[in-house]
Parts: C-alpha cells; sequence; structure tokens
C-alpha cells in the first residue's frame, strides 16, 4: 500500500481511531502519522505515474532505480488487496462513491458505519463499483513500468506487467 498522506502529529489523528490499523503509521519519536483513507484506489497508480514521469523528465536513472521495487510492490497490493481488487471481475475496484472522490454517500457509510465514517471500507460489507479511469490509469501504470523494467534489462518482467498487472 502506498500512504495517501503525511501530517504533523498533534494528538490521536483521525485515521488512527477511524479507520482499520494498516491504515496509519505513527513515526517512532510520534510526531507525524501516515496515512490513507480505506475508500482510495487510485494511489498506487498515480505513485507510478509519478515515478516514471519523473524519471523521464530527469533522466536520473539511479533515482527510478531505487523507486522501481517500490513500483512493483504497489502493482502487487493494488492487485491483491480486497479493499481495491476485485478477483471476480480481475479490475480495480473502490467503494461505491461519487465519480471518483474519495467518499461515499452517507447511506453507503451507513452499510458499514454507525458512526457515518464516509472514508471507511469494510471487504465484504461495503459495495463496490469498477470505475473506467481507475483501470485505465492501472493499465497506463503498468504500460510505464514495463517500460522502466525494460530499460533496467528486466525484460521477463517487462513482459508481465504491461498487459496482465496481476501476474508481476
Amino acid at each position: 500500500m502506498v500512504w495517501d498522506f503525511f501530517q504533523p502529529r498533534k494528538g490521536i489523528n483521525y485515521c488512527e481511531f477511524r479507520f482499520p490499523p494498516e491504515f496509519s503509521k505513527v513515526l517512532e519519536n510520534g510526531t507525524a502519522v501516515f496515512g490513507r483513507q480505506p475508500v482510495m484506489n487510485d494511489v498506487e497508480y498515480t505513485f507510478i505515474h509519478g515515478v516514471h514521469h519523473m524519471w523521464k523528465i530527469t533522466g536520473d536513472d539511479d533515482w527510478m532505480k531505487n523507486k522501481i521495487e517500490g513500483c512493483i510492490r504497489a502493482v502487487h497490493y493494488a492487485t491483491t488487496s480486497p479493499y481495491v481488487w476485485s478477483e471476480k471481475f480481475q479490475l480495480l475496484k473502490r467503494t461505491f462513491c461519487i465519480d471518483e472522490w474519495d467518499f461515499q454517500s452517507n447511506f453507503d457509510a451507513a452499510v458499514v458505519s454507525d458512526d457515518n465514517n464516509i472514508m471507511l471500507t469494510v471487504p465484504g460489507k461495503s459495495q463496490f463499483g469498477a470505475h473506467m479511469c481507475d483501470n485505465i490509469g492501472m493499465f497506463y501504470a503498468c504500460n510505464q513500468l514495463a517500460e522502466m523494467l525494460e530499460y533496467l534489462g528486466r525484460n521477463d518482467e517487462a513482459n508481465n506487467s504491461g498487459k496482465r498487472p496481476r501476474n508481476l
């Protein structure tokens, strides 16, 4: 999973008590927290887009090589996590929300939460949908990943990443 945000921590952050524990991480010294809204499914592919674009802009091969394992882990998470992947349809899914905003309606939130937690996702309970833009974004990211892997001479992995992201 790729973190969605990083914030200074002044007391308990909302993601620490509103979401399952895997969606927040407090720095050891307690001064900041990494967080992720469970309803989101675009963070992994936008991470890959960012790595690819930065590499193309700067030409910094060493920097890209240092980020490539994170890109592979991002695809793995996105194509295996019950929060964002539909095994049945082999597509990215997101909690049923308006367009690609990061919250669901009060009606849908009430299915999984008594306190109207509009960013909470619970696999097996939440309503999900497959959004075209998410799956196009992941397809594009897998092709970008394939280009980077090929550049690094990792051709077997590159051949798998562009067309069948779940097989990485």
